[in-house]
């Protein structure tokens, strides 16, 4: 007979390097932890360090946007139209798409390409509402943290 304990799930650390990407004429081990994330970027770009740690820090951002997005969302009608401009001004990153973010974060393509495979949405912009106005993306929150 199987005991309780026995039929737990038992669950294993990940490797420390758990993917690969495959960029041509490139390749970059994806590490599995958060910090490891950050961190290797910086490893193998120092020069753009400090657009590394800016690109998390606008990622951050864009998922406040859309948390303030979804709030809004919550209120009668009148507030949500009056207050949907103000959410998209203060949380612009919400609104951009993937491939805008990393064009303006990075000059190396390589880096560009490193952090955009590792993200789940893809695919065009939000349409925009009756008003003219696209909903929050947050093209940039999937893996926001790392894998």
């Amino acid at each position: 007979m199987v005991s309780d304990e026995d039929a737990r799930a038992q669950l294993s650390p990940l490797p420390d390097e758990y993917g690969a990407l495959h960029i041509p004429g490139f390749d970059f081990a994806v590490p599995a932890t958060k910090e490891r994330f950050r961190a290797r970027p910086k490893e193998r770009f120092p020069a753009e360090a400090d657009a590394i740690d800016g690109f998390f820090r606008t990622t951050r951002w864009a998922m406040a946007g859309l948390t303030a997005g979804n709030v809004f969302a919550w209120f009668p009608a009148g507030l949500r139209e009056a207050g949907a401009p103000v959410i998209e001004r203060l949380f612009a990153s919400t609104y951009r798409s993937l491939r805008d973010q990393v064009s303006r974060s990075f000059r190396d393509p390589r880096l560009r390409a490193v952090l955009a495979a590792r993200w789940g949405l893809y695919g065009t912009l939000p349409a925009p509402d009756r008003h003219g106005r696209r909903r929050p993306g947050v093209r940039l929150q999937s893996r926001a943290f790392g894998p």
